[in-house]
């Protein structure tokens, strides 16, 4: 699970370009992953 999560973040570092604090809360609540799914 470590590695997915490892996997989509580096994904969304990507395509956003530096992981904002907002971006990572974000994140870690889950609603990015809602979005993307």
């Amino acid at each position: 699970m470590i590695y997915g999560f490892s996997n989509e973040f580096y994904r969304w570092t990507i395509l956003v370009g530096v992981p904002t604090p907002e971006v990572l809360g974000q994140v870690l609540n889950g609603k990015v992953f809602k979005k993307l799914l």
